[in-house]
């Protein structure tokens, strides 16, 4: 008898969050606590209580690192001009999921 082949993608799984986040495209800015650099990013998806950030690759620079993004940022939010500080819960390539510590203020 055969072995059947692995599946070519893992099974869907249901999002176990607090708050389930909605597909959205806002253009922001990332920041890191002591530095002057900020990256661009698009909010992927956001909740109540966090959101999914596509950081962008700087023109004629090279991906950030994702061991470089550090515990903690800022996000600043272009739509609304406002701010919010962020706890970084996963790194991807490219990606990050962030959980809100503090309110939206603006900027």
């Amino acid at each position: 008898m055969a072995a059947s082949a692995p599946p070519l993608a893992a099974p869907e799984q249901e999002e176990d969050r607090y708050a389930p986040r909605k597909a959205v495209s806002l253009s922001g800015l990332i920041a890191f606590e002591g530095r002057s650099t900020y990256y661009n990013c698009t909010v992927k998806d956001m909740s109540t209580t966090g959101a999914c950030l596509l950081i962008a690759t700087p023109k004629g620079g090279s991906a950030l690192d994702p061991a470089a993004i550090p515990d903690r940022i800022s996000l600043f939010l272009s739509v609304d001009r406002l701010r919010v500080e962020c706890q970084v819960m996963w790194r991807g390539l490219a990606e990050c999921g962030v959980r809100f510590k503090t309110m939206p203020t603006p900027y």
